[in-house]
Order: structure tokens, then C-alpha cells, then sequence
């Protein structure tokens, strides 16, 4: 994706929301979801490898997050994101609930679309997630005088859940998808790695056997804290 450009204030880049926005508008119901499921992985992905430590397995793939490794689910990668305090609780409540999406997309064989029942429970639910999302393009869909026509059409005068009355499903939940993998990106794009408090090293004749003084407290100067 190349080095991103803040666009937004808020930490939003508008170029990474309408490139995804665009891959995501040549993909069915079912492809959408899967590829942008897959999209906030890759960016949440990045923004624990961009607070955790390097990983010493370049050679073999990352034994932390890498294919079939302690925390190479989207799952997994949520739940240490949430624990480290990477993302809110209301970003890993959206995480878990976009992935619960993908998953009934990934695994039923037959023919479903936004509009097939539990599928629609489910993205209902997660428009209730996302209601901050919403209340964000309801406010610019209230003031701008480029909606004004829209607000006429569908008479709006209520709350962001209108929005789905007037973009349908489908566009709603491609720019949710949008919002919440630029928020991550932007996250990651800030994270900065963790840095140990302490480093200790077990250096040979630091600590005496008979349990006499060692050389630091002997009168040495010297500061092995740091040494291999």
C-alpha cells in the first residue's frame, strides 16, 4: 500500500478509505466482507508487529503471528490487541463482530447475500456497533448541501440508523469496513516498539559462587545491564 498520507484530522487517510472502498465495490456480498475481513487483519497484523518486538525467525516466517503460531488468528490477534490495550473495547467488539460476519460468509455453500436473513441479524447488530461510525456520515449527510436532494427524498429527520434506508446495506457496510481498516492503519502507523525495562544478562563471574561481593559491588564502575 505504500507510506500513507493522513488526509483526516481525526486520523482517518481518505486515500486508503477509497482504495479499499474501490476493491471492495468489484466483489460480491460474500467477497466483500471475506476481502475486507482479511484487510483489518493484515492492518492489525501490522500494528502488533509494530509494537512487539522484531521476530529473530526471518528466515521461517513469524513464530508469533505467522500461519498456524500462537496468535495467527484474527481472533487471537483482537483478543492481544484488546489486552495490550492497542484498541478499545468498542473496536474489538466491531473486530469480533466483523469476523463472526466473514465467518458465516466463509462457510455456507449456498447463495447468500445481505439481504439473507441471519446474515442481515448480524449486520444489524453490526450497525449498532458502528452507530459512531454512522452519526459521523449522518452529520455531514445533514449539513452538506450536496445531500440536500437525499434528505428530501427520504424525508430524513431521524438518527444515523436511517442510513441504511438511504445507502442500503451493502454501501453501509463497505464504508464501515472502510473506517475501521484505515483506523487501524492509522494505529499502526503510529505504534512505536515496546522497550524492556530491565534487560538482565547472566554474564559468567558476575555473581560469586561463595557468595562474597560481586565485581559491581566490589568498587567496579562497570554497567553489564546491557551486555550480551
Amino acid at each position: 500500500m505504500g507510506k500513507l498520507q493522513k488526509a483526516d484530522p481525526a486520523g482517518i487517510d481518505l486515500n486508503l478509505v477509497a482504495d479499499v472502498a474501490k476493491q471492495l465495490a468489484i466483489e460480491s456480498d460474500r467477497g466483500s466482507v471475506v476481502l475486507g475481513v482479511a484487510w483489518m487483519e493484515e492492518e492489525l497484523t501490522r500494528l502488533l508487529k509494530a509494537r512487539c518486538l522484531p521476530s529473530t525467525k526471518t528466515d521461517k516466517g513469524d513464530e508469533l503471528f505467522g500461519v498456524s503460531a500462537p496468535v495467527g488468528t484474527f481472533s487471537a490477534k483482537t483478543l492481544l490487541a484488546w489486552r495490550l490495550g492497542l484498541v478499545s473495547d468498542e473496536t474489538k467488539l466491531k473486530l469480533d463482530a466483523f469476523r463472526k460476519l466473514r465467518n458465516e460468509f466463509a462457510h455456507l455453500r449456498n447463495p447468500i447475500t445481505f439481504s439473507t436473513p441471519n446474515i442481515k441479524d448480524r449486520i444489524d447488530h453490526l450497525f449498532g456497533l458502528n452507530l459512531d461510525i454512522s452519526a459521523g456520515m449522518w452529520n455531514v449527510m445533514l449539513k452538506s448541501k450536496d445531500f440536500a436532494p437525499v434528505r428530501e427524498k427520504y424525508k430524513l429527520s431521524g438518527g444515523p440508523e436511517q442510513l441504511v434506508k438511504v445507502l442500503g446495506p451493502r454501501s453501509l457496510i463497505h464504508f464501515h469496513i472502510c473506517v475501521v481498516v484505515a483506523g487501524l492503519s492509522y494505529a499502526a502507523d503510529a505504534a512505536t516498539t515496546i522497550k524492556p525495562s530491565v534487560r538482565m544478562r547472566a554474564v559468567v563471574g558476575e555473581i560469586p559462587r561463595d557468595g562474597g561481593a560481586s565485581p559491581s559491588s566490589s568498587g567496579s564502575s562497570r554497567d553489564t545491564s546491557d551486555q550480551g
